[in-house]
């Protein structure tokens, strides 16, 4: 018997050991804590908890575990069921496990065991992190209390809060805030643009107040416009000491002049005796007293969309793009929002123009938003715009590291943190850059980030690109009404001296006298054409230069002889000075001629009667093979203000000056400046109102080692007898060239058409004809084609004849087509007639 009570209790212990182990494993796997409260000893027991497992004593109602673990708010309700027990232990409250710890809600869930007489013993129970199921229940909760836009608490309940917090501690502070000029903000930017400002107030309001009391401080949309701060336990001189700063700051949120970002605010004390109603009254009393003349208002309604703090950047820029032009202030407050996100430092944008292979920061945003706008323009060369676009072709994020921020394109931003570039595009073409300085290069490994990125880039993008094409279609709108008055005004004098010298009577002396101004007046219509197809090559990449050999000796000193008749008509003095070692060099003799015709004839038409132009032109020999060639044209005109300096070099731009001729296309220096640029130089400005300004170049050309009489092309041939079929559908144009040619003793036979062209030249006898003269826009068969059919022909002149284009067909694209055609040489009408007899004495020569 002995043998079997010792086994059972053997078993019975195997059983309790089984039963602790299994109690000890599912505690150590638990992630509840577990507590025992023991009342007659007023024992608390902690199991589970690394930092707090143990015995702790609550005979002391500020025992440190209470004191220290629990929230000021939620300790009474804790103390009150521990000094009264009633029935089980059921409650959520917010607690920390050390004093540096931020508090957390748990759910503490207990049984209440009671001895044998009924006295209450013991509560058993556990505490369970709900944390984050209560967060997402208060974030519920709050958006049902919080405002929208600046996630302060709405007027009612902010009021109620207020009220509970000053049962607690009734001595305070209340700081009304106010933006001046809130309503007109809202109509001229649209609502989300305000709530943008409101919400980036509320963050500067709450980081000023923080340091007064960094807890406990209440903030409350109160109206429209209208902040309140409830400090408790701060004094009034307290919470006026931060205000300037808080002013200074949120004026620089925006540098836009537009936006002006002002403050009105007041403050009110408050004791242990004044009403809630009654403080809030007297600050609006003294706000209104202080800035709006007396007369306190109610606090307005407030007007909201709503989801600012909740939508993405992208969608935010894209929202306000669209109800302001003030694109500027638009990219101040996206610039705070990237702050915040992104930690970026910096945040610039530059607007890149091919024409001029110039670059301008268009936009800065430097080490916080009191940096100021920055007008830097930057160039590149050809060559060099070239490899930057092999870099950033077809991937507009990247890296902006060294290698890109050395780029003579980023030269104007100076040292700046590394971060990401958006590389934006216009139609299929790169338009500029934004730099986001000092945001991590992580991002571009991140797909979400990276495409969110992107977006606020595009949303830039877009809405630059607009405004760009918005002041180009006005600019070639008013450049095309100054056309309509360029090219009436010659057009005038055409019609006006043909008709007098038409009518009956005159004398031939008047006659010639009339032509000549009708020629004067063709040519400046032929030099307006010439413009407008110069940058119409220009803006389609098809300018190409033509290098050769060329006397730049001779050259410059013909310039007096081409421009002579500008100089005497404002009785100017045209003053050269040239220094060169070397008379001919190697380039485009023809484009650098035109530059130099360009900036003279700007600085006649800006400069007065009786005034000089002065050109100067130096060589500095570098080497065997290299000479720099410095050009300068300087004038002692009107100047050009710093506004019109960068301006004036795009197209279609003129000098804003009621004292300027606007006489021109505007497309002059525009032209100029890519010319040089083509040629690996760089037109620069010095100007001075009132004083002048000089135009300076530098080039870099070959000097070549030839004769005077080699460098000149003579003209030493007879015409006479040269039989000549010319293809010619205008019969004006036929009329001319018959007229020319027959003076010097050409047999001209015509066809209308290439097809008649053809025709006549596939039924004439070996011999008939020694050159074909080829019109290209002609009825039934082109000029183009004609000239492949006279070449594919069983004829025995079909592939020796001399075939030359004499078309309006201008462009170097034309001029390939027609000589890959079979053509020999192109002339582009209006004929000039001494290039038309070099060139038909160099192919009849061949």
């Amino acid at each position: 018997m002995v043998l079997e009570l010792t086994e059972a209790q053997q078993t019975a212990a195997d059983k309790l050991n089984e039963e602790k182990e299994r109690y000890r494993v599912a505690i150590d796997s638990a992630t509840d804590v577990f507590f025992v409260y023991r009342r007659e000893e007023k024992m608390l027991e902690i199991v589970n908890d690394s930092i707090n497992s143990g015995v702790w004593s609550l005979g002391d109602e500020e025992c440190s575990i209470v004191r220290e673990s629990i929230h000021p708010e939620d300790r009474q309700m804790f103390i009150d069921y521990i000094n009264n027990p009633q029935g089980d232990m059921e409650m959520e409250l917010r607690v920390r496990r050390r004093p540096e710890h931020p508090y957390m809600w748990v759910e503490v869930s207990g049984h209440l065991f009671g001895g044998t007489g009924g006295e209450h013993l013991r509560v058993v129970g556990y505490i369970r992190n709900i944390n984050q199921r209560k967060q997402q229940e208060l974030e519920r909760e709050m958006r049902q209390v919080l405002d929208p836009a600046t996630s302060l608490y709405r007027a009612a309940a902010g009021f109620n809060r207020m009220a509970q917090m000053r049962k607690l501690n009734p001595v305070g502070t209340l700081l009304l805030v106010d933006i001046n000029s809130f309503s007109t903000i809202n109509e001229k930017y649209g609502i989300v643009f305000g709530d943008v400002v409101l919400d980036e107030l509320a963050k500067l309001l709450r980081g000023a107040v923080s340091v007064l009391c960094p807890e406990e401080a209440l903030l409350i949309r109160a109206g429209g416009d209208e902040l309140l701060a409830w400090l408790p336990g701060v004094a009034e001189g307290q919470t006026a000491s931060v205000m300037p700063e808080l002013e200074r700051r949120f004026a620089s949120l925006i540098h836009s002049a537009s936006v002006p970002l002002r403050l009105d605010w007041a403050t009110a004390p408050a004791d242990g005796e004044v009403s809630d109603q009654a403080l809030v009254q007297r600050t609006k009393q003294k706000l209104a007293g202080a800035y709006h003349g007396g007369s306190t208002r109610d606090f307005s309604e407030p007007v909201s969309i709503g989801y600012n703090t909740r939508a993405d950047i992208a969608t935010l820029a894209r929202n306000m793009f669209e109800r302001t032009d003030d694109i500027g202030a638009v990219l101040d407050l996206v610039a705070l929002r990237l702050k915040e996100q992104y930690g970026i430092t910096d945040m610039l944008i530059t607007d890149f123009r091919y024409d001029s292979l110039s670059s301008t920061l268009e936009y800065s945003w430097r080490k916080g938003p009191q940096a100021d706008m920055h007008e830097v323009v930057s160039h590149c060369k050809e060559e060099e715009y070239r490899l930057f676009w092999q870099h950033v072709e077809n991937k507009q994020l990247h890296a902006y590291v060294d290698e890109l921020s050395k780029h003579p394109l980023f030269a104007m931003m100076g040292q700046l943190d590394a971060g990401i570039t958006y590389h934006m595009m216009d139609n299929g073409s790169y338009s500029g850059s934004i730099v986001f300085a000092g945001a991590s290069t992580a991002i571009l490994d991140n797909e979400a980030d990276r495409t969110r990125l992107t977006e606020v880039g595009r949303a830039i993008q877009n809405r630059i690109n607009q405004e760009r094409h918005d002041q180009s279609a006005q600019a070639k709108s008013d450049f095309l009404a100054r056309m309509s008055h360029e090219i009436r005004t010659p057009m005038n004098g055409i019609i006006g001296m043909t008709e007098i010298a038409l009518k009956p009577g005159q004398t031939e002396e008047h006659r010639i006298e009339c032509l000549k101004k009708v020629r004067s007046s063709s040519n400046y219509l032929l030099g307006l054409l010439n413009d407008i197809l110069d940058m119409s090559k220009i803006e389609s990449g098809k300018m190409q230069l033509v290098e050769t050999d060329f006397n730049l000796d001779k050259q410059l000193r013909e310039l007096h002889v081409l421009l002579d008749a500008k100089f005497r008509e404002k009785n100017q003095t045209f003053v050269t000075s040239f220094d060169l070692k070397h008379k001919f060099f190697h380039g485009d003799s023809l484009r650098i001629n035109q530059v130099l015709i360009n900036l003279i004839g700007n600085a006649v038409k800006f400069t007065g009667e009786g005034g000089h132009i002065y050109l100067t032109v130096k060589e500095t020999v570098l080497d065997s093979s290299r000479s720099q060639l410095s050009f300068s044209v300087r004038d002692e005109g009107i100047g050009i203000s710093a506004e019109d300096r960068e301006r004036i070099f795009l197209s279609f731009e003129q000098v804003n000056s009621p004292e300027a001729n606007r006489q021109g296309t505007g497309l002059g220096l525009a032209i100029s400046s890519r010319m040089v640029h083509m040629m690996n130089g760089e037109i620069q400005l010095d100007s001075e109102v009132g004083r002048g300004s000089d135009f300076h170049f530098d080039l870099m050309l070959s000097p070549v080692d030839m004769q005077e009489e080699a460098a000149e092309e003579r003209v030493d041939f007879d015409f006479t007898g040269v039989k000549v079929l010319v293809a010619e559908d205008n019969e004006l144009n036929m009329e001319i060239i018959c007229e020319v040619l027959g003076d010097y003793g050409m047999l001209v036979d015509g066809a209308t058409d290439g097809r008649k062209a053809v025709e006549k030249f596939a039924a004439a006898a070996p011999g008939t004809y020694d050159l074909v003269l080829m019109d290209i826009m002609m009825p039934n068969m082109n000029g183009i084609q004609a000239t492949r059919a006279i070449r594919s022909l069983d004829h025995p002149d079909s592939k020796t004849v001399p075939i030359v284009a004499m078309t309006a067909n201008a462009f170097d694209e034309d001029v390939k087509r027609s000589l890959a055609a079979g053509m020999n040489e192109h002339l582009s009408k209006p004929i000039n007639i001494p290039e038309l007899e070099k060139t038909l004495a160099r192919v009849l020569k061949k």
